[in-house]
Parts: structure tokens; sequence; C-alpha cells
């Protein structure tokens, strides 16, 4: 009996450490699960890619600076003086008395006729020049002078200089100053031909175009410095800024 006791014994003792191995062996194959989960999850998170950053802002666009057109008088040269025989009519001066401009009259005088920057005047007799003999220079005072400074001017601020045909066909230029209505015109047509109308028109334009360019340069000269001085001072304002 004591024999089969100790066998009994034996035997359960074994069961119950092979009991305990595979309990043990359960647990150590569950932690050992656990920790691939962890190391599995670990990995994942660093395969992860990073998440990218934000775009940056979008930089501010300044609108362009609309700079108006500006004329450098450095640029602008003087007009050149312009000199030539050219018919007046008589009349046209302002009355002392009255205020008002004596209408004009028929008859016509040939003067000769200077533009020296806005100064316009016509005399009544030249002389040749001793530089060239082919240069005429008005002999002694003017019979009349005016400044283009105190024309009347078109709606544009152009001198009013507004070309008329006369009876005679004869081109004609109406200039009106403060004190007098000035009315100049070209050689009367007499034979009528193309020739003969071309270059009286000729004259007066080139001389419509002599009055406004004087008038324009002499008018506007200071708002031209005054505009040039403005954008010096804008260009230096830009540099200060340009890093």
């Amino acid at each position: 009996m004591a024999v089969l006791d100790l066998e009994e014994k034996g035997s359960s003792g074994d069961q119950d450490l092979e009991v305990k191995i595979i309990k043990l062996l359960d647990i150590c194959e569950k932690q050992k699960a656990q920790l691939d989960a962890l190391n599995q999850e670990e990995e994942d998170e660093e395969e992860e890619p990073a998440p990218s950053p934000p775009p940056p802002p979008p930089a501010r666009v300044e609108p362009p600076i609309e700079k108006p057109q500006v004329i450098s008088r450095s640029l602008i040269a003087p007009p050149e003086d312009v000199s030539g025989w050219l018919w007046k009519k008589s009349g046209g001066k302002k009355d002392k008395m009255l205020g008002n401009i004596s209408p004009s009259r028929s008859n016509w005088s040939r003067r000769f006729f200077v533009l020296t920057g806005p100064i316009f005047s016509y005399y009544e007799e030249t002389i040749h020049s001793g530089r060239s003999a082919g240069t005429l220079i008005p002999k002694g005072k003017p019979l009349w002078s005016g400044s283009l400074l105190t024309a009347m001017t078109e709606s544009d601020g152009m001198v009013m200089a507004r070309p008329q045909v006369g009876s005679n066909k004869r081109f004609m230029l109406e200039i009106s100053f403060g004190n007098r209505k000035l009315l100049v015109g070209s050689a009367p047509i007499i034979t009528g031909t193309d020739e003969e109308k071309r270059r009286g028109r000729g004259v007066l334009d080139m001389w419509k175009t002599a009055l406004v360019k004087h008038h324009d340069y002499h008018a506007n000269g200071n708002k031209y410095v005054e505009e040039e001085v403005e954008e010096e001072e804008e260009e230096d304002e830009e540099s200060e800024l340009d890093f």
C-alpha cells in the first residue's frame, strides 16, 4: 500500500508540474505576442511619413504704380527763333477809352515778323546782317510786340491761332492777345495756281507751328521742372525700399 501511494503521489506531482509548465508557456506566448504587437506598432509609426508642412502664404503682390507721363525739360531744347515777312491786316487794337477791340480794316501792310522766345513782334523795315548777306534782321524798334503768355488759348491749353481764308483767297491766322487781335496772312493769291496756294498755306502752317511750340515751351516750362523733380523723388523712395 505504501509503495502504491508513493507512485500515485509521484504521478499526481508530475501532472501538476506539467500543467504549470503549460500555463507558463501560454503566458510566455501571450507576452511574446504582446511584445511583437508593440514592436509592429513602433515600426509602423517609424515608417509613416511625417506630415508635410503647410504651404507658405502667397506673397503680396503690390499693384504697379501708374506714373504719369513726365516730360523732362532738360530733354526739350528751346524752340528756334523765327522771322520772316508776313502781311498784317490793319485794326484790331484795343481802344484805351472804351476798352474794346476795334474791328479789322480792309487794308493790308507787309511787315517783318520776329518770334523770339514768347515775344511776337513786327517791324516796318529790315537790314542785312553783317554775318551773311542773305540774313535779314529787323531795323529799329518794333511797331508792336506781344507776349504769347497773354494770348488766348484753346480748351486744351494750346495757343489760339486759328486759320482763315480771306475773300481774296489769302491764307490768314488770327491770334488774340490781351490788348490786340492780330490778323496775319500770306501774300495775296494772284494766279490761283495750286503751287501758289500750296506756298501760301505752307508759310502760315509754319508760323502756326512755331507759335504753338514757343507758347507751349514758355507757358509750361515750370510745369516740366516740377514734374521732373517729382519723378526724381519717387525714384529715390523706390530705391530705398529695394533691400
